[in-house]
């Protein structure tokens, strides 16, 4: 499979997901996920936008340790994203990024405590089971038999970016 193949399932996953779990590091060292919706995409698929509360925790890890973590959950297709936060002031892609749900958390996309975070993925790791039914029946074959090897529990792959 080539690189670009495995960029499209990535995308296609972070498309179909409702939400990320990302995670940052506190200054003790303990890891701490806030779900999170991803903003569109670029056209560069290793920039990842999100729009949240500068009081937040999140925000705060990220200004001492801009390493995260996001993990996507979609059916039966999972993705983990390593890679390096940016805190950025531009109003003009909040404008680009904003929707009426983000009245819930903030009063306008003018909203003094919106931060724009850019998430640059440093590499990727997906897995693809082949949906729920798929792995239900491997695992409850694997079960009977004893075949432990569960090699048609799906596809991974890794990619540096």
């Amino acid at each position: 499979m080539s690189n670009h193949d495995t960029i499209e399932i990535i995308r296609s996953i972070i498309a179909d997901a409702k939400f990320a779990m990302l995670t940052t590091q506190c200054d003790k060292g303990h890891l701490h996920a806030s779900p999170m919706t991803t903003q569109k995409t670029d056209d560069q698929p290793h920039k990842l936008w999100f729009l949240m509360s500068k009081g937040s925790d999140a925000v705060k890890h990220m200004q001492e340790r801009p390493q995260v973590n996001l993990a996507y959950q979609d059916g039966g297709d999972y993705l983990s994203i390593s890679g390096t936060a940016s805190l950025l002031n531009d109003q003009a892609k909040i404008d680009v990024l904003w929707s009426d749900a983000y009245e819930a958390f903030f009063d306008g996309a003018h909203d003094s405590d919106i931060q724009l975070v850019c998430i640059e993925a440093n590499s990727a790791q997906y897995w693809k089971s082949g949906g729920k039914v798929n792995s239900a029946f491997q695992l409850a074959k694997a079960a009977l038999t004893g075949d432990k090897t569960a090699d048609d529990l799906g596809e991974t792959r890794s990619i540096d970016l």
